[in-house]
């Protein structure tokens, strides 16, 4: 491998390490405006705006305004989704996670919830309402589901694969 080689690979660490520290900046700005009820109320206005905004320019679209094909296939996984209900799990850390068809999810606002494997760059976000009934899973999951197990307790446990190859 020639340095070059090496440059890319530095880069992507480097680019990742960004992301991370902006992510990290970005909680806790958002940790500190949920403390203010006033700088609450005028984030959460502010959020209403910018939805609206998306919907006017198109970049949100409702079902109705779906082709008939696009609507049937929509309806037909929320159906088979409807079938496999969200079970919400606390973990050894104290964090809640959502398992969907045995994938771990863990929450990011309150409607969306990510695969806990993001940091592996999984893509799959799981969207539900604020009463936390299924309305999609966006994207599908690029690994297999983790290994669970429901003790006689009915707690479910996460399996470590501990086979090397």
């Amino acid at each position: 491998m020639s340095i070059t080689d090496f440059s890319g690979i530095i880069k992507k660490i480097k680019e990742k390490e960004r992301l991370e520290k902006l992510k990290l900046a970005t909680r806790k700005k958002y940790a500190e405006i949920k403390a203010h009820p006033v700088l609450y109320a005028l984030q959460k206005e502010k959020e209403k705006r910018r939805y609206q905004e998306r919907k006017e320019k198109k970049q949100i679209k409702s079902i109705k305004d779906e082709s008939p094909r696009v609507q049937r296939e929509k309806r037909r996984k929320w159906r088979e989704a409807s079938d496999n209900p969200i079970e919400f799990i606390v973990t050894r850390g104290g964090q809640r996670t959502a398992v969907y068809q045995g994938h771990t999810f863990v929450q990011m606002t309150s409607t969306r919830w990510y695969c806990s494997k993001r940091r592996g760059d999984c893509k799959a976000i799981l969207v539900m309402t604020e009463d936390r009934k299924f309305v999609e899973l966006l994207k599908d999951h690029d690994h297999p589901a983790p290994k669970l197990f429901r003790t006689a307790t009915g707690q479910i446990v996460r399996l470590l694969d501990r086979t090397r190859d």
